[in-house]
């Protein structure tokens, strides 16, 4: 039989206030043997009255939340799946239970032990009083925010309203509630606290000898625990609150302007703030003293207070005023407005805004100059208005500072604005619309005139002047054109390009610009000149055909085909200015001749006895697309000839063969003497284009030998290919007679050159032969092969068909450790002089081989 199970006594750390806890008493106890654990079923509590011995007989409660055992701190109950015990303690219950609950329990042989659960519950967070500070007039009474309740001054658990430990005034000057919480203090006022509400009123004497801030109120409040916390009340006496007056930097022309005039006022006491909706403003007509009985307007934007500088409302949520001056109105505003506004208390304050407007950009005259001929009048433009030579902010066009002409020499409006210049004409000014007028003298001298000075005034009196020039211009001058370029292009020419306007004011009109017939005679005018050809109806004239562009003046010149040198008939054209004075010039193109033709040299190569044909002009150009090569003109240079009286279609030259020339063609044949090899001599040839012009060059035939081919070797290392370059020492029959890479092809052992069509020969036991594209051999050996591979012969052709053909000889050398004899399968033994000898008979061997094989071959 084991021994009993011990149950021991449990405690945790104090849990918060006013929150369940947990515990699981069965955790710190301990069985008398594994073997008979602790049955969880058998946990049962003891009802508060039971006495010890404490068995499952007194004590068989299994509390549950519905049905809990209570205490004189809390309640409890127990999950009886887990042993989990909860306790909830009673709503102002702190410190340690009073009553710890008793509990047993049974191992499984039914064995019982008993202890106790202790627990702890901690105080709530302490409560937290605020202080307040509230304004008051003289004999006004002021209500305090409520201390206790929803958003009081102190917070805190289950604050007090009533019986002890409700909320109090302290007597002044100590730590004990006032016994009826109504304090006086002399001279100053009485506090009175309703604990029900929590609300202190505080009344202020009638009579206060200083302003400012009074004795302050101690007030405490108690949590449901007791536990205590104390703040101030402070009554102020504020004094009035002070309006300053407002300015802003000057502002823009013609724009609002916006100030919160409350911005730097300032209250008496910050208890005691100003209020935005207080603010009035006073009519122009208000005098002092300014109070809200006589100032109080709230201009709003539909109904402003309008001065005389121009208009003021004001945003009453923000306090905002904006400024709209009058279109005309700059400087420092004459009528200052005047405003009320008073604090939370009602004192009320009155100050002043005094905005500034900054002038508008000074307005801008602009000179004019314009052509007038003797006896003409011509009107300048505007001055003012839309478009005009003058711009600025309402210029003046009636009244004071309305636009005038200034007597000559002089800063004075002329009375009439007419104004005689002696000699030269007079001005007039038109002022209701800023039009001035200028009638020359009939008998003036061309020339600048004498300017006239104007004057504009804006909106706010800024002046600005300028001057209008007339000019009697001299006649203008065409200037006769030429223009050079290529032979059978089109030529472009601005003919009115280099004529000189006889003054810039008085331009020439390029829809004057005019040409004449060819039948035309002097004097040219617009009368016999008026002819505006086109592409499509051009003006024609023995040289070729011309076109104006009217948009752009410009003229087009088409040389007709094969046209060379400067123009037999130019042609004539006529051009007005603005006053329609006509001047005349000539237009006179030159076409250059077409570049010479160009013959290059021609070159063939071919065999022995083979003849040779050459297109001559295949790589000959004309020196113009329309100007071609004439293939009838064709001809060789015979003996005795030379370019460019050649005359020939056979030429025969000793030793070396005959040229003919095939006239139809252009194709040279040239059949070399039977034992002629080697380049000729250059035979001379010529042609003619179509315009005559003769250009020669040479014809070079070759015959050429074939090509000699060298017998080739390679050697590499044992089981490592070699890449042979087996034209690298081959000569071909000419530079230009390359060999035909195409055409190479390799000879197996039986096949006899040059009859060889092989790509790769695999020769068993030594290793592979393969062409590679760049005209390489590869040798790879077989891994065990070392030794001087079976030769093989290749063929190739060169372009010319000729064929030729030599051998390929590869060596493998055995690695540098192992020297292996070909065919054998030990490495050689014994001293490295017998390796050596061994290596020197192996390469005589091979030697004497390769020349048998030469003679034979040669034979």
């Amino acid at each position: 039989m084991p021994p009993p199970p011990v149950a021991n006594n449990d405690t945790q750390a104090p849990g918060a206030y006013d929150t369940n806890q947990t515990i699981s008493p069965l955790t710190n106890d301990s069985p008398g043997a594994l073997s008979a654990p602790l049955v969880v079923s058998t946990l049962k509590f003891c009802p508060t009255s039971a006495t010890p011995p404490f068995t499952s007989t007194n004590c068989s409660l299994v509390p549950s939340q519905g049905s809990p055992l209570i205490t004189a701190d809390g309640k409890y109950w127990v999950d009886p799946a887990t042993g989990v015990v909860t306790f909830d303690p009673n709503v102002g219950f702190t410190g340690t239970v009073t009553q710890p609950v008793q509990y047993v329990v049974a191992d499984s042989l039914g064995q019982q032990a008993t202890a106790k659960i202790t627990l702890s519950v901690s105080n709530p967070t302490p409560p937290v009083a605020t202080p307040q500070t509230k304004s008051v007039l003289p004999g006004g009474t002021i209500s305090y925010t409520t201390i206790t309740g929803g958003s009081g001054l102190a917070t805190g658990t289950g604050l007090q309203t009533s019986g002890a430990g409700v909320t109090c005034l302290y007597t002044p000057n100590t730590t004990t509630c006032d016994a009826d919480n109504v304090v006086t203090i002399d001279g100053e006022g009485t506090f009175t606290l309703d604990p029900a509400t929590g609300v202190v009123a505080y009344a202020a004497n009638p009579i206060v000898v200083t302003r400012g801030t009074k004795t302050s109120i101690t007030y405490r409040v108690t949590d449901i625990v007791g536990q205590t916390a104390t703040s101030t009340l402070t009554p102020i006496v504020p004094p009035p609150p002070v309006a300053v007056n407002d300015t802003r930097p000057i502002g823009a022309y013609d724009t609002n302007q916006t100030v919160s005039p409350l911005g730097n006022d300032s209250p008496g006491a910050p208890s005691a703030p100003l209020v935005v909706s207080s603010l009035k403003f006073c009519p122009t007509s208000a005098t002092a003293p300014f109070t809200s009985t006589n100032c109080s307007l709230v201009p709003s934007q539909g109904s402003p207070l309008v001065t005389a500088d121009g208009k003021y409302w004001v945003d009453p949520a923000t306090g905002v005023v904006t400024f709209d001056p009058d279109p005309d109105f700059s400087g420092t505003v004459t009528q200052p407005v005047q405003y009320v506004v008073a604090d939370s208390l009602g004192q009320q304050t009155t100050a002043k805004i005094t905005l500034s407007v900054s002038n508008p950009p000074a307005p801008v005259a602009t000179p004019q100059t314009k052509s007038v001929l003797p006896g003409g009048t011509i009107s300048f433009t505007n001055i003012t208005g839309t478009s005009g030579l003058a711009t600025g902010t309402g210029l003046v066009t009636i009244g004071a500072g309305v636009t005038c002409l200034y007597t000559p020499n002089t800063t004075t409006c002329d009375a009439d604005n007419v104004v005689p210049i002696n000699g030269q004409g007079v001005f007039t000014l038109d002022p209701a619309t800023g039009i001035v007028t200028y009638a020359a003298d009939p008998g003036v001298a061309p020339g600048t005139k004498t300017s006239i000075t104007y004057r504009v005034t804006d909106i706010v009196g800024q002046t600005a002047t300028s001057t209008l020039t007339p000019i009697v211009p001299p006649p203008p001058v065409a200037v006769n054109d030429t223009n050079v370029d290529e032979y059978d292009t089109n030529q472009s020419i601005t003919p009115m390009m280099n004529d000189l306007a006889g003054d810039p004011s008085a331009p020439f009109v390029l829809s004057s610009l005019k040409f004449c017939p060819l039948s035309a005679t002097a004097p040219f005018t617009s009368t016999n000149c008026s002819l505006v050809p086109s592409q499509g109806s051009p003006l024609i004239t023995a040289d070729g055909k011309y076109w104006v562009d009217p948009a752009t003046g410009v003229v087009t010149f088409d040389p007709n085909a094969g046209f060379i040198g400067v123009v037999t008939v130019p042609i004539r054209y006529v051009v007005a200015d603005v006053f329609a004075r006509s001047v005349t010039a000539t237009i006179t193109p030159e076409v250059l001749p077409p570049p010479l033709p160009i013959a290059n040299p021609t070159a063939t190569f071919g065999v022995q006895g083979e003849v040779q044909l050459s297109d001559l002009l295949n790589n000959d150009a004309p020196g113009h697309p329309a100007i071609p090569l004439v293939l009838a003109t064709v001809r060789l240079c015979g003996d005795g000839e030379s370019s460019p009286s050649c005359t020939a279609l056979r030429v025969q030259l000793a030793g070396v063969g005959e040229y003919v020339l095939n006239s139809a063609t252009g194709v040279v044949s040239f059949t070399p003497d039977s034992d002629f090899i080697g380049t000729a001599d250059a035979l001379p040839y010529v042609v003619a284009d179509q315009m005559g012009r003769v250009v020669s060059s040479t014809y070079t035939p070759a015959v050429v030998e074939p090509p000699a081919l060298a017998d080739d070797s390679g050697q590499s290392e044992q089981g490592v290919a070699q890449v042979i370059s087996i034209f690298s020492n081959d000569t071909p029959a000419n530079a230009g007679v390359p060999f035909d890479l195409t055409t190479l092809r390799l000879c197996r052992p039986a096949d006899t050159p040059p009859t060889c069509s092989q790509t790769s020969v695999s020769i068993a036991g030594e290793g592979t032969y393969s062409i590679n594209g760049d005209g390489t051999v590869t040798f790879t050996p077989e891994p065990e092969f070392v030794g001087v591979a079976t030769p093989i012969a290749y063929v190739v052709e060169d372009v010319l068909g000729q064929v030729v053909w030599a051998t390929i000889h590869p060596t493998v050398t055995p690695h540098p450790d192992v020297i292996t004899i070909a065919g054998q399968k030990l490495p050689m033994t014994g001293s490295d002089a017998l390796a050596y000898v061994g290596w020197a008979v192996l390469l005589f061997s091979v030697g004497f081989a390769m020349e048998l094989l030469r003679r034979r071959r040669l034979s």
